[in-house]
C-alpha cells in the first residue's frame, strides 16, 4: 500500500487564511538542500522576463551560489535570495508557485502545501520518475528549458482557471498525515508477533 513519504501538518494552509492567488504572483525557487537544478540560469531568466513578481530564491548549503545571486539580484526590490532555511514551511504556504527540481521531499511537502509547481532539470533516475508521478496528478509540469517556464508561468496569469485547476489537485495528491499512517500500519504486525522486513 502507498503512503506517500512521511510529512508536516506545518505545511498546510489553514484554511481561515486561505491560498496566495496567482493575481499578485510570488514565486519560489529552490533546488534541495544543496541549490542544484540551475538556480543561476533560472534566476537570470526570470528576472528578465518577470520585474513586477515576487520571487525568492532558497540557495541550501551552496555558499557560493547564495553569493552569486546575492549580487546579481542586487539592485532588484522583488527579489529575495536566502540560504539554508529550516522555514521551508512559511515559505510555502506565503508562495503561489513553486519551481524546483524533483526531489521528493520537496514535491511531497509542495502538495501538502497546496503549491502548483514547475518541475525543472530533474536528476536521472528517481528524480524523473517524481516528476512523471507529480504531471500526471495534474498539480505540477515540467519544463525542459527556461523558455518554457516563461511560458508556463504567463499561461498561468492569463488563464486562472488552470492555476486553480493546479491547485485542487494537490489536495487530492497530498498526504499531510502519511507519518501517522505509516506508523499505524508498521504497529500492527508487532502487536501480532510479527517481524517487519526490510
Amino acid at each position: 500500500k502507498d503512503f506517500y513519504l512521511p510529512d508536516e501538518s506545518a505545511f498546510m494552509v489553514p484554511s481561515s487564511l486561505g491560498h496566495p492567488s496567482f493575481r499578485e504572483p510570488h514565486i519560489l525557487i529552490m533546488g534541495g538542500g544543496l541549490g542544484l537544478g540551475g538556480l543561476t540560469a533560472c534566476t537570470h531568466h526570470l528576472a528578465a522576463a518577470f520585474p513586477q513578481h515576487r520571487f525568492t530564491v532558497v540557495t541550501g548549503s551552496n555558499h557560493a551560489l547564495y553569493e552569486d545571486l546575492i549580487s546579481r539580484t542586487c539592485t532588484l526590490p522583488n527579489w529575495e535570495i536566502l540560504g539554508f532555511s529550516h522555514d521551508i514551511p512559511s515559505l510555502m504556504r506565503q508562495a503561489s508557485l513553486l519551481i524546483t527540481k524533483a526531489g521528493a521531499v520537496s514535491l511531497a511537502e509542495a502538495a501538502v502545501s497546496g503549491l502548483p509547481t514547475i518541475i525543472i532539470n530533474p536528476l536521472p533516475g528517481h528524480e524523473e520518475e517524481n516528476a512523471a508521478l507529480a504531471v500526471r496528478q495534474g498539480w505540477a509540469v515540467k519544463a525542459t528549458h527556461m523558455v518554457q517556464v516563461q511560458q508556463l508561468i504567463r499561461q498561468l496569469n492569463e488563464h486562472p482557471e488552470y492555476y486553480e485547476k493546479m491547485r485542487r489537485q494537490t489536495r487530492l495528491a497530498a498526504y499531510p498525515h502519511a507519518a501517522t499512517t505509516i506508523a499505524s500500519f508498521l504497529q500492527i504486525p508487532l502487536e501480532q508477533g510479527g517481524q517487519l522486513s526490510c
